[in-house]
């Protein structure tokens, strides 16, 4: 009886592995977007809930695609779906193609960052806030 109710239980645990989600690249989720266009806003918001990202959707991507959904809660999930993805690399289409600078610019730019440390800091005011609350309290009138 224990044996069947393990087997079973594991079975049911790897059911959703098997079902899981294919992960997508951003351009795999605009091209899904796109064929979706013409969904109403609660079936497009349902679907793109059930997706999820191998590839992280910068805010420029994001906003292009916002701009395509027919509503809010297609919308609202999106952006949970991209705010899931913000831990992921970016398409390799958008990374900076900036080289990372020579040994030399290395140490020039530390050297700039250490004198800033040291002599642009220091001057910086030091500010102090207070705050001030007023409370008001009702008294009734037959008490004053």
């Amino acid at each position: 009886m224990f044996r069947k109710f393990a087997i079973v239980l594991i079975a049911a645990a790897l059911v959703p592995s098997v079902f899981a989600a294919k992960r997508l690249t951003v351009d795999q989720l605009q091209g899904q977007l796109t064929n979706s266009r013409n969904k109403p806003d609660a079936d497009l918001a349902y679907q793109i809930a059930a997706l999820e990202m191998g590839q992280r959707i910068s805010a420029k991507r994001l906003a292009t695609l916002e701009e395509t959904l027919p509503g809010p809660q297609s919308r609202s999930a999106l952006q949970a779906l991209a705010d899931e993805s913000q831990f992921l690399d970016l398409p390799p289409d958008e990374l900076p193609s900036t080289p990372t600078p020579a040994p030399d610019d290395q140490r020039q730019i530390m050297s700039r960052i250490l004198t800033y440390i040291a002599h642009v800091i220091p001057q910086l005011p030091n500010f102090f806030a207070t705050r001030q609350t007023t409370h008001f309290v009702e008294t009734p009138r037959s008490m004053t």
